[in-house]
């Protein structure tokens, strides 16, 4: 355990925190509650604060938010706004700041209007300098998963379903290396597939059947491994070809409860943890070796 910051976090946003590294920097953000709404603080690799600011919204909630290869932050704000007939529906905007947590620009993205019934589950951006939304919709009360993709303007790129390739999204895994995301197929096998843009279909690179995958948890990170997951409070990495697994670290702690958000470069995990006796919430890094 090498960094701890963010000890004194509502323990109601426990798993409201995020992890992304852009070279050779690493980010940590977390969310905590305010008065006046919520803020967010980023911590760098040497674990010195970067900058902590207030996540500015006029008349709704910050409900998702990611970094940018310059540092900067992106986050959605959602809010209610009544539909011609007269029903909730959710609207969305979003901010960015920039590398210091100072406000830029507001941009809208058109097409989630369709997405008014659901909510923006989460952000990433790709290598490819693209945001990726992993976007949640309800259809007749059962949940639907939508991966958006837009430029820095918020300019519709791409859009994945999984409806062409009768599959069911349930994770997204974009980082700076990869966009990929994690499907579910008809004989509930661990489908990954990689979100391929240009041909618009999102395209199998391999899968785990039931037999063959012990994984409690799938995370999203970089480095070597194809994949990254969880099981008995070790991190392991996967490796596609031989289907075989390496544990890279693991997260057992007497002390607190870790919740692995991120794996960095395949040699460190990082957690946001929770502590029973003070019912108080913080960041750690679990290292390899």
């Amino acid at each position: 355990m090498v960094l701890k910051f963010g000890e004194d976090l509502d323990p109601l946003l426990k798993n409201v925190f995020t992890a992304t590294s852009h070279g050779d920097q690493l980010y940590l953000y977390t969310l905590a509650s305010i008065e006046s709404g919520r803020t967010v603080t980023a911590a760098g690799s040497d674990g010195g604060e970067i900058f902590t600011a207030d996540l500015t919204t006029d008349t709704g909630y910050a409900s998702a938010f990611c970094a940018a290869p310059d540092g900067s932050v992106y986050y959605c704000e959602t809010y209610d706004q009544p539909d011609e007939n007269g029903s909730s529906a959710n609207v969305y905007r979003f901010h960015v700041l920039d590398s210091t947590g100072n406000a830029k620009r507001i941009f809208t993205i058109d097409e989630l209007k369709e997405a008014s019934n659901g909510n923006v589950i989460s952000m990433r951006f790709g290598g490819d300098g693209n945001l990726y939304l992993l976007v949640q919709t309800y259809n007749l009360g059962y949940p639907y998963t939508t991966i958006y993709v837009t430029d820095t303007e918020g300019n519709l790129k791409g859009k994945f379903s999984g409806e062409k390739e009768q599959l069911v999204i349930t994770e997204m895994l974009v980082t700076s290396e990869a966009q990929r995301a994690v499907c579910i197929n008809a004989d509930s096998d661990y489908v990954i597939v990689n979100l391929d843009l240009e041909k618009q279909l999102m395209t199998e690179e391999f899968r785990l059947t039931q037999e063959d995958s012990m994984a409690e948890d799938i995370v999203c990170g970089t480095g070597e491994y194809d994949l990254y997951y969880i099981r008995e409070k070790t991190v392991y990495g996967y490796n596609a070809a031989d289907g075989s697994e390496t544990a890279i670290v693991s997260v057992d702690s007497d002390d607190v409860e870790p919740i692995v958000t991120f794996v960095d470069s395949g040699k460190r995990a990082l957690c946001t943890t929770y502590d029973q006796e003070t019912g108080k919430t913080g960041v750690s890094i679990f290292e390899k070796g």
